[in-house]
Formats: C-alpha cells, structure tokens, sequence
C-alpha cells in the first residue's frame, strides 16, 4: 500500500476529504515499524480537523508496505514530544494553541 504524497484523501464514513499537511515521527521496535503524525485534513465543505494517526509495517520492509492503523496512537512520551515540537512550527497547528 505505502503513503501516498500530500495531498492525500481521506474518508471517515460519508465525509470526504485530502491531508493537506503533515508533521511525523518514526519509531523502529523488534516486529514492528511505526510512523506516528499529526495531520491537518479538509474536508469538502472546507473544514479543517486535526488527526493523531499512525502507520506500522513489519520492521526493516520496503516503504510501500506502510499500512493505516485505525486505531487511536499509543506512543511513547518522547515521540509526543518530537511531533508536538514539529507541529508547533506549522501555523495551522500553532493557532490552535495561541486562541
């Protein structure tokens, strides 16, 4: 499957929309690769959600193997850390925590 290129679409029920942008992080464990991100999606009404998300592929395989995990991320506190400080730097997450 891999992760196709921003934009990206995205579906969550009858609601259609693109990942218009992205911050991520990646952690390697035994079994298991993970890529953990915070995305901002548009939808086709043109409003905009944030997503904490994450991707996993057997550990040490090719990039198109990445696959979306449906369930809520379960992260170790370092790489909250790291994706809250990439995602401080986009201005459409740095205005959430400034309003």
């Amino acid at each position: 499957m891999g992760i196709s290129p921003l934009p990206r679409k995205v579906k969550f029920g009858m609601w259609v929309g693109e990942v218009i942008d992205e911050v991520s992080c990646q952690r390697d464990f035994e079994n298991v690769d993970c890529l953990f991100l915070i995305q901002q999606i548009r939808w086709s009404d043109d409003y905009d959600t944030i997503r904490f998300a994450y991707y996993t592929k057997p550990h040490g395989s090719s990039e198109e193997e990445w696959g979306y995990a449906n369930r809520p991320p379960n992260m170790e506190p370092g790489a909250l850390k790291e994706l809250m400080q990439k995602a401080k730097g986009k201005s459409w997450f740095k205005h959430i925590l400034n309003s």
